[in-house]
């Protein structure tokens, strides 16, 4: 049973190091056709009724902001299911398939919802198609769960962003802005970058 286990996670290790290699080559359709026979094998990773977690800290906040941990069904797994599934999201966004570009999105963050960089990439799709209260809400989930300085800094930038097309509270959409060029970039960019991403909203 124990070989058995190390196997799996062997296999598992390979398959997502693989359609990491795919992704960088920019081909989508293997990746989809890769993670579609990868599934049909291992059926039980279609029944999304567990959870992935990276790291302790993100079971604490899962703890903390949506459950009891200890009472949930997980998986023990060396690379991140979640992250399959938001490979398969991304190549189908790629191919312009937006509606399965979402649905596996939402499954990745189904699997692990305290991911920051699952809630920020749902953050970007949801700006692409302009639902600023999705858009809202998401920034907000990652405030609660990012320990990660860079979706942080973004998180700031999309909300400044929300809060510029629906015209609510451009003071705070100022303080925001500003807020988010202080924490990214340094003192020689700050004033061409400012006027550059100003320009672009």
């Amino acid at each position: 049973f124990v070989i058995i286990n190390i196997l799996l996670k062997v296999i598992q290790m390979e398959f997502l190091d693989e359609i990491i290699d795919l992704l960088n080559s920019g081909e989508f359709q293997k990746i989809i056709d890769s993670i579609s026979d990868f599934l049909d094998e291992n059926p039980a990773y279609k029944t999304i009724d567990y959870h992935h977690f990276a790291n302790p800290l993100e079971e604490m906040l899962f703890d903390n902001y949506l459950g009891n941990f200890e009472s949930i069904k997980t998986l023990d797994l060396d690379k991140p299911l979640e992250d399959i599934y938001t490979i398969y999201s991304i190549a189908y966004m790629n191919l312009g398939q937006i509606n399965e570009a979402e649905k596996y999105l939402k499954i990745a963050n189904q699997i692990n919802p305290v991911s920051a960089p699952i809630l920020i990439r749902l953050c970007e799709f949801y700006q692409s198609k302009h639902e600023e209260e999705k858009l809202k809400d998401l920034c907000c989930d990652i405030f609660k769960y990012t320990y990660d300085v860079d979706i942080l800094t973004s998180s700031y930038f999309k909300l400044a962003d929300y809060l510029y097309h629906t015209n609510q509270n451009m003071e705070l959409y100022n303080h925001l802005f500003n807020f988010f060029v202080f924490l990214k970039f340094d003192e020689e960019q700050k004033p061409e970058l400012w006027l550059r991403l100003k320009s672009e909203q």
